[in-house]
């Protein structure tokens, strides 16, 4: 087959052509293929053959790469840390201190001094650190601080006041109260005084504030709750009369008597006597009324012990009162006359049954006698006695006015 010959208007590197092709076609795909070649052929192997030498030979300094970091900034705080986010001063005072740490290339460092001193107290303030270098700017703020290393103000109150004389006699509530101008009170302590005794009783508390600070009282109080003591007490008849004689304690400051019925009107109480002494006699009693007699003891701190006594009105016989039950042979008791060296006792029951002459103004009744060659003896039932006066000696049997007369019932 015979080949065509080699035009000049053709391209090195299009390839042969025939003259029997179509040329339209070729001439189009002969523009593009010089396009995409244009550059020549093997320029992707010599572009990566640079990149390689220039990634593996060495290079100077001045054509080097160098990624730089900003500057690293960090802070402490020196103080002593209190509750709900209160610094409560430093070991050294009333401040803390702020330090701050710069690592890095650094070109200027404002608000970043090592140690900055912020006193207190202070309800709240930050400090700001910035540190520039060739990699940027760092900043940072610290967090909000608030100092107050000073504790609150403190005061107690009692629930009511003393109950007599400045002392209080039973259980009171002592309230801790307080004041705070820079964080405020958290709260105070409250307690309840129920002893031990004492004139110089004293009943702690606390009060603390937001910051952790805690503040001591007291509240000081004289405390008793012990009653008085009321030994021996002892009620006897008189003429028209009752004779009291006591013994007590001696915290006792104050005796109280009260009677009933009481000196105005029937059935009411009245204050018989008030004071310190030993012993009392209530005078002008009648005869055969009943009297209910209350003896109080009373301290400082009005604490009082009581006991109560039931007497019956005697007038000049007056043991046993007027119609008392007596369960064994009873002493029988009568006042003085004036000038009497003797007495007769004469006791009645269907008669006479009893006579004697005793010089003193008492008589303990036997339990049995003879009387004009009769034995006779105390039998259940009721028996009635009179005394008379004598005078000089029991031969000259001279005798003065009845002294009385009165009753008891023998229930033996």
């Amino acid at each position: 087959m015979a080949h065509s010959q080699w035009r000049s208007g053709d391209r090195l590197g299009g390839g042969v052509v025939r003259e029997n092709e179509v040329r339209p076609l070729v001439r189009r795909r002969e523009r593009h293929f010089n396009r995409r070649t244009s550059r020549g052929p093997g320029w992707r192997l010599a572009a990566l053959a640079a990149v390689s030498a220039m990634l593996l030979l060495p290079q100077t300094s001045s054509a080097r790469l160098t990624l730089v970091d900003p500057p690293t900034v960090r802070y402490t705080i020196d103080g002593i840390a209190g509750t709900n986010g209160w610094y409560r001063g430093n070991t050294g005072g009333n401040y803390v201190v702020v330090h701050w740490t710069v690592t890095g290339d650094v070109t200027s460092t404002p608000g970043c001094e090592p140690a900055i001193q912020i006193p207190g107290p202070n309800p709240g303030t930050t400090k700001t650190c910035s540190a520039t270098g060739p990699g940027g700017t760092t900043t940072i703020t610290t967090k909000v601080i608030r100092i107050d290393a000073t504790p609150p103000s403190i005061a107690a109150k009692a629930s009511r006041g003393p109950d007599a004389n400045g002392w209080y006699n039973h259980a009171v509530g002592i309230a801790f109260s307080g004041s705070d101008g820079m964080s405020g009170v958290a709260g105070c302590t409250a307690k309840t005084y129920a002893g031990p005794d004492s004139s110089r009783a004293v009943v702690p508390g606390t009060c603390t504030d937001r910051a952790g600070n805690a503040a001591g009282g007291s509240f000081a109080l004289a405390y008793d709750s012990t009653p008085p003591q009321l030994k021996k007490l002892r009620a006897k008849h008189g003429n028209h009369a009752v004779i009291f004689k006591w013994q007590v304690s001696k915290d006792a400051q104050r005796i109280v008597v009260m009677r009933t019925p009481g000196k105005k009107k029937r059935g009411l109480g009245s204050t018989v006597y008030s004071g310190k002494a030993s012993s009392f006699r209530d005078k002008g009693l009648h005869v055969g009324m009943r009297y209910r007699y209350t003896v109080s003891v009373f301290d400082a701190a009005a604490n009082k012990v009581s006991r109560t006594v039931r007497m019956t009105g005697t007038g000049k016989l007056f043991a046993p009162a007027p119609g008392a039950s007596v369960q064994r042979a009873p002493r029988l008791e009568w006042a003085a006359v004036r000038g009497a060296t003797y007495y007769n006792v004469l006791l009645i029951r269907n008669g006479t049954i009893f006579s004697a002459w005793p010089k003193g103004t008492s008589l303990k009744l036997p339990r049995s006698w003879v009387y004009h060659g009769n034995r006779q003896r105390l039998h259940r039932g009721v028996y009635q006695w009179y005394v008379f006066p004598g005078f000089g000696s029991r031969a000259a049997n001279r005798y003065g006015g009845m002294v009385g007369r009165s009753s008891f019932f023998f229930s033996g």
